[in-house]
């Protein structure tokens, strides 16, 4: 007699599958994805902004600040009179960006940091993280400082033994 497979798996394979770890996540598309899907639309795809309105990424002394600045203009958003290039601008760039992972948002800073040319350090998904949480915990944090984060506190323990 000869078993042919037609769709049904037994339920032991069944559950000795559903007992093996299961693959990660994928990850986020990489940065320059992350940058033509969210960014490219104001700071264009090669970087240099638009003159006089939106300010340019390439070349840009913005890209060097410390991690704590680029992920703050990211996710707080930046207004007000900045100087690019020597150029001014005074605009207003969306901020509040909850449906970037922490780890998109580290993809596109260290991407943006690294394209055209640009110096810039790269950022990490915890440092994203833990900057999220110095947020969400009601402090305050000033985009221009570089206030120390040093990411989430241990949970507190519910049972004490004795």
């Amino acid at each position: 007699m000869r078993w042919t497979f037609i769709g049904i798996i037994p339920a032991a394979a069944l559950l000795a599958w559903a007992a093996l770890p299961q693959a990660q996540a994928a990850p986020p598309a990489g940065g320059q994805a992350i940058y033509t899907a969210n960014c490219a639309k104001c700071h264009q795809a090669n970087g240099q902004g638009i003159t006089g309105r939106v300010p340019p990424l390439a070349g840009s002394d913005y890209m060097t600040a410390p991690a704590t600045k680029r992920i703050a203009i990211v996710l707080q958003g930046l207004k007000g009179k900045v100087v690019v290039k020597d150029q001014a601008y005074n605009n207003v760039m969306k901020g509040d960006r909850p449906y970037l992972s922490d780890a998109a948002v580290a993809a596109v800073i260290t991407y943006v940091g690294h394209a055209w040319g640009n110096k810039g350090a790269a950022v990490t998904e915890p440092q994203v993280r833990a900057y999220r949480h110095v947020r969400e915990s009601g402090k305050t944090v000033d985009q221009w400082r570089d206030p120390p984060v040093t990411g989430p506190k241990p949970a507190r323990q519910r049972w004490h033994h004795r």
